[in-house]
C-alpha cells in the first residue's frame, strides 16, 4: 500500500498522455499499420469492427472519422501498455523518495 495512490495517479496520467498523443498522432497522418497488425495477434478485430459498424479499412491509414482515431489511439495505447508498466514500476519509487525528502 506504500505506492498505491501514487502508481494509480502516476500511471493513470501517462495512459492519458500516450492516448492524447497518439489521437494527435493519427489525426496528423502517422501510420498505423504495424500496430493494427500487432493487435491482430490478440484479438480479432473484424469481429469488433463488425460489431461498432466499420470495416478494415476504416483501420488502415489515417482514419476519417474522429471515432476511428480515438479506437485506433486506443489499440496504440493497448500495445505500449507493457512499457508504460514498467516506467511506471520504475518511476513511482523514485517518485515517492523525492516527495518524502521534499518535506
Amino acid at each position: 500500500m506504500k505506492y498505491g495512490p501514487l502508481f494509480v495517479i502516476f500511471h493513470g496520467s501517462c495512459s492519458l498522455i500516450c492516448t492524447a498523443v497518439a489521437y494527435v498522432l493519427i489525426t496528423r497522418g502517422f501510420d498505423t499499420t504495424p500496430f493494427i497488425s500487432f493487435a491482430e495477434n490478440f484479438v480479432n478485430l473484424d469481429n469488433i469492427l463488425a460489431k461498432v459498424g466499420h470495416d478494415r479499412s476504416s483501420l488502415t491509414g489515417t482514419p476519417t472519422s474522429k471515432l476511428a482515431c480515438f479506437g485506433v489511439a486506443v489499440i496504440m495505447n493497448k500495445c505500449i501498455q507493457p512499457l508504460r508498466l514498467a516506467f511506471s514500476c520504475l518511476m513511482v519509487p523514485l517518485i515517492a523518495k523525492t516527495r518524502d525528502k521534499s518535506y
